[in-house]
């Protein structure tokens, strides 16, 4: 699965990210940003969501890292891969 822009701004609630991992297989991926703002925000479902999901072993971060996301306006992103397990 992948999803880019879909969790700015609350276009899509953090709920999607369990039924990403629903729709893919075992060893699959989930690739998906999340501006930094939302991101390290201390009350973000976001950010609970991403680590809950890790926590219960739904999937695994691979990868993680802090980028640009819309450069003209300064904007960071976090983006992630996480490995379905």
């Amino acid at each position: 699965v992948l999803c880019a822009g879909g969790f700015s701004h609350a276009a899509m609630p953090e709920s999607a990210m369990p039924e990403f991992v629903r729709v893919t297989r075992p060893g699959g991926f989930v690739v998906f940003s999340v501006r930094k703002s939302v991101y390290d925000k201390s009350d973000s479902a976001i950010t609970a969501m991403i680590k809950r999901l890790e926590e219960d072993r739904s999937w695994k971060i691979v990868a993680q890292e802090c980028g640009k996301y819309l450069p003209a306006d300064g904007v960071q992103a976090v983006y992630f891969a996480c490995q379905v397990l």
